[in-house]
């Protein structure tokens, strides 16, 4: 029998309600090991220049959690992968349209991050974010996880303030801060974590100039 809620530290999610997701093949395991981010003097994430999608260490509470339970583990899906012990990376989706603009921006990643713990009583899915930056502000989508198999239904899943851009040898790169989960997002969670919730800050670094089309722009998430 699942251990209840209160034999859990304060902040830990687990609380003993099924949720099942859809799933799909993983290509490796990551330890779910999150620890402070490396920042510069004012605060902001600092990303290797050669770095290019989204990074991002989500919930750090949350993921030492699952990396404490029973049967915990991450599973990263095609387009995800480790950038470091601390962050996950997703990878950016070029379509032939791609304009990037500073303050105004729809940019689309793939990848998928499966949590699991407590043998399938717990089961969290974030995949393929699209990020819609509008001025200094912003929100962050994913796809639902309980929608049929094949759906391109997507959840709000945070807000967020971009604090620092930058352009510099042939990439662009925002800094947000100040990530919130939103109503929506709360749902993803089992609703333990109340909406406004500080998640993690991310960063995403993008090549001035868009690679070479290796998606269609059918392919692109809707924010």
């Amino acid at each position: 029998m699942p251990a209840s809620p209160s034999n859990h530290p304060a902040g830990h999610p687990y609380t003993g309600r099924v949720r099942r997701v859809a799933t799909t093949t993983p290509s490796r395991d990551l330890e779910p090991t999150l620890t402070e981010p490396t920042r510069d003097d004012q605060g902001v994430l600092s990303c290797a220049p050669t770095v290019i999608g989204l990074r991002w260490g989500l919930k750090r509470s949350f993921i030492h959690y699952v990396a404490q339970a029973p049967g915990g583990r991450a599973l990263l899906g095609a387009g995800a992968t480790a950038a470091n012990e601390r962050e996950l990376l997703f990878e950016p989706v070029f379509p032939d349209d791609l304009v990037i603009a500073p303050t105004e921006a729809s940019l689309a990643f793939r990848g998928a991050v499966t949590f699991t713990a407590h043998h399938g009583m717990l089961a969290v899915r974030i995949a393929d974010p699209c990020v819609t930056i509008a001025g200094t502000e912003g929100h962050l989508s994913v796809i639902d996880p309980y929608q049929r198999a094949g759906g391109d239904a997507r959840i709000r899943l945070a807000t967020f303030d971009i604090t620092a851009h930058r352009i510099a040898d042939g990439q662009q790169q925002w800094n947000a801060n100040n990530v919130r989960l939103t109503l929506e997002g709360c749902v993803l969670f089992s609703d333990v974590y109340s909406p406004g919730e500080l998640l993690e800050p991310f960063e995403i670094t993008l090549p001035t100039a868009a690679a070479p089309a290796s998606h269609s722009a059918d392919s692109r998430p809707r924010p």
